[in-house]
């Protein structure tokens, strides 16, 4: 039985830092979480990941009030 071992792209590395930015922003500890609980903070992650890649491209984005709600918080 052979196992290769990839590694992980630099994108797939970024989307898992972002990732665990915001479990440690929202206080999950993402083995632990409740299902909603990592639907949540993966949605979050995801969102500013986008966001962060638009903002490189020169995407202009506008934000809603709620993803302005929880950076307040």
């Amino acid at each position: 039985m052979d196992i290769e071992i990839k590694r992980m792209s630099s994108d797939t590395i970024e989307r898992f830092d972002q990732l665990n930015i915001v479990c440690k922003r929202f206080h999950v500890n993402y083995p632990r979480a409740f299902e909603k609980d990592r639907f949540f903070v993966e949605a979050v992650a995801l969102h500013e990941y986008q966001l962060k890649k638009a903002h490189e491209r020169g995407v202009e984005t506008r934000r809603c009030s709620a993803i302005s709600w929880l950076e307040a918080h």
